[in-house]
């Protein structure tokens, strides 16, 4: 695991605390020391990752794939993604301007990693007019 200034660091030990999680880290000996990890981010190496389910992504891995509707038609590229509480949403570029659409099953019927592509449902309203 990499902290976002860089710093290397290996979890030793972690448990959740009601709604958090404590982490220890073999490189932090104290308080002191893990108070400098305060607000940073910490990143794995994609090769790291758990296995996900066929129906899981990263969301990292949907940022920058094309977004077509069902005939094919492009529409934009997906921006961003947002964690939502009931579902994530989809953060799309067209034409027309951004849009969100929630990344669920019903309304993204296709996600192809390979292809770089994903598709939306053909629904009134789902997608923006220019």
């Amino acid at each position: 695991m990499t902290s976002g200034s860089g710093r290397s660091l290996t979890v030793e030990r972690s448990q959740w605390r009601t709604d958090s999680l404590l982490v220890r880290f073999a490189e932090v000996q104290d308080r002191t020391a893990a108070e400098t990890l305060t607000g940073e981010f910490l990143f794995i190496e994609a090769s790291e990752r758990r296995d996900l389910a066929d129906d899981e992504y990263w969301p990292d891995d949907l940022i920058g794939l094309d977004v077509a509707s069902v005939d094919g038609t492009a529409i934009g590229t997906v921006e961003d993604v947002i964690e939502g509480a009931a579902q994530y949403r989809l953060v799309v570029r067209a034409e027309a301007g951004v849009f969100e659409v929630p990344f669920v099953a019903a309304l993204v019927p296709d996600v192809d990693l390979e292809g770089r592509r994903i598709v939306l449902a053909d629904i009134p309203g789902l997608i923006p007019e220019d």
